[in-house]
């Protein structure tokens, strides 16, 4: 017996094949499977036979537990060949990241990467959620968010001479680009997110601002909205929270809130979550 675990976001996609004694991972371009991003790339040759040799394939992704999502994902495993849609058991990114931070434990968890999200969980469902508007309404807390804050720090005039004058030269903006990024080009919020850098670059006090700005409407919006917040672990998951986990522990103290754990990459905790479940 062997199985397939994927996390798959919006740029890139994790996947691990394991048998229990062996695994082997891949990277391939994100899938969305509510929008259809990403359902028409050509998967590498030896993944796709490990597909065929494999029991199940778990598969998490944002937004994926809907009618659409689950059809358009068993179209692209049934171009594989009679049988392979069979295999595929779509959760949504929530459920894998509170399995892959909490495990069996009731928590509180958040997703901070190029997108944001949080959810309770009673160590086996998600029991409350609060919803997610997107990237142009939501996102409180993420890399999109950050990029945003930054971009209006600068345009508004907000950034001391000498950060202004940095971020000028690192991006060579205008009004007309961001608009025309905004507007009229795909991949808006990884797009944003990539003038997070910028945080590496700037003043101390600049790159606190932002920080704390998008972390406390994150746990504005997306913790204390919970009943008994302070009663549950509070666990993160992503890349924005790895990165920044003092300025993110700084203001969950704030709220009188420790952070029990952060799990970066979730598909190496996945991993050790499916070995165990299903006893290979």
């Amino acid at each position: 017996m062997s199985i397939i675990i994927v996390d798959s976001g919006s740029t890139k996609a994790d996947w691990v094949w394991t048998d229990g004694l062996e695994s082997k991972v891949f990277t391939t371009q994100g899938i969305n499977p509510t929008t259809g991003s990403g359902l028409e790339q050509k998967l590498p040759e030896n993944l796709v036979e490990l597909i065929y040799k494999s029991t199940d394939v778990f598969f998490y992704a944002a937004g994926g537990t809907g009618s659409l999502a689950t059809l358009n994902m068993q179209k692209m495993f049934g171009k594989m060949g009679q049988g392979q849609e069979q295999k595929i058991q779509i959760e949504s990114d929530m459920l894998g990241a509170a399995r892959a931070s909490a495990g069996n434990r009731p928590a509180i968890i958040g997703i901070l990467g190029t997108g944001s999200n949080s959810c309770l969980f009673d160590g086996e469902k998600i029991t409350d959620q609060i919803p997610s508007l997107g990237y142009l309404l939501s996102d409180e807390g993420s890399g999109n968010h950050m990029g945003r804050l930054i971009l209006k720090a600068w345009f508004y005039r907000q950034m001391s001479p000498a950060d202004a004058s940095l971020f000028e030269d690192r991006f060579h903006l205008s009004r007309d680009v961001v608009l025309q990024h905004i507007y009229a080009k795909e991949g808006v919020a990884a797009w944003l997110a990539g003038f997070s850098v910028f945080l590496d670059e700037c003043s101390s006090a600049l790159k606190t601002k932002i920080l704390h700005q998008a972390f406390g409407d994150f746990v504005e919006t997306r913790i204390v909205k919970y009943e008994g917040f302070r009663t549950f672990e509070l666990c993160f998951v992503g890349s924005i929270a790895g990165i920044y986990i003092k300025e993110l522990t700084e203001v969950c103290s704030h709220y009188e809130l420790s952070i029990s754990r952060v799990v970066n990459k979730p598909i190496e905790s996945l991993l050790k979550f499916h070995i165990s479940r299903e006893k290979l």
